[in-house]
Order: structure tokens, then C-alpha cells, then sequence
């Protein structure tokens, strides 16, 4: 990670950011080469992304049997990385597309981090209770 790493809770309105999502024990150190849970950047082909619109579907999706998930923030926008690096390929049985980055991610792309845990039933917007999580936010997964 960069060497002032600060936490940076997403946004579901933030353009600016884009956000990979891994379990709590997860760290990085050198290029990382994870695409997912359980596979690699050789296996899938990219490293996956998620807007902050996306977050909930990809966190109650992927990752509905932890408690707690890790969110790395990467800019919309990363010295280095070219528009053929981040791709928004469509999803699988969605009309929604995602952001996948072609290449390794480096510890330099990564400007904050922060943890999410699951309040109860839901994901409560990572920094705030329930109370402040948007209401749209569980549109889709009550």
C-alpha cells in the first residue's frame, strides 16, 4: 500500500474511486496477484473492481459467509494504468458492467483501505451504523 495509507469509506456517488473487495486477512505486499476469492489474475485474467454503487451486490453475492470484508480503494484514475487496463466488462446475467483491472495490482495503487462488517442481516455502510446507510443501498438484497 502507499506509504500514507488512510482509510477512504466508500461513496455509492464516488466516480473517483474504485474499490477491490478481499477477506480481512488479506495484506499486500508486492504485486498482487488475487482476482477473486480462490482464484488468480492467471486463472481469471484481471483483478476484480467494483464502483461504489456496486459494493452491496458484490459483498451479499461473493462474500455472504464472512462477518467482516476488507475494502483496498484504488482511483478511478491511476498514474500507470491505461483505459486498456481497466476494462467495464459485462456481467453475467446483468445488464450492469464491472470494472476489471488487466494487470497486477500494485501496492502504489492503493490509496486507503477500510473494513466493512456485517451488521446483523445486512452490510452496514462501512464508518456508519444502519441508521446511515443509504436506503438504496439494501434496495435490492431486503
Amino acid at each position: 500500500m502507499s506509504n500514507s495509507p488512510r482509510v477512504v469509506a466508500p461513496d455509492p456517488n464516488d466516480a473517483a474511486h474504485l474499490w477491490h473487495i478481499t477477506t480481512p486477512e488479506v495484506t499486500i505486499d508486492a504485486d498482487y496477484r488475487a482476482s477473486t476469492r480462490g482464484l488468480d489474475i492467471d486463472a481469471v485474467g484481471f483483478v476484480h473492481l467494483a464502483r461504489g454503487d456496486q459494493l452491496c451486490h458484490v459483498v451479499t453475492t461473493f462474500f455472504a459467509d464472512c462477518d467482516e470484508v476488507r475494502l483496498w480503494t484504488v482511483p478511478a484514475t491511476t498514474p500507470g494504468i491505461t483505459h486498456e487496463d481497466v476494462v467495464l466488462d459485462p456481467a453475467t446475467g446483468r445488464v450492469d458492467t464491472f470494472p476489471h483491472l488487466y494487470t497486477a495490482l500494485i501496492p502504489d495503487m492503493i490509496v486507503g483501505s477500510c473494513s466493512w462488517h456485517r451488521g446483523g442481516a445486512h452490510w452496514n455502510w462501512p464508518g456508519q451504523g444502519p441508521e446511515k446507510t443509504p436506503s438504496s443501498f439494501f434496495d435490492s438484497f431486503s
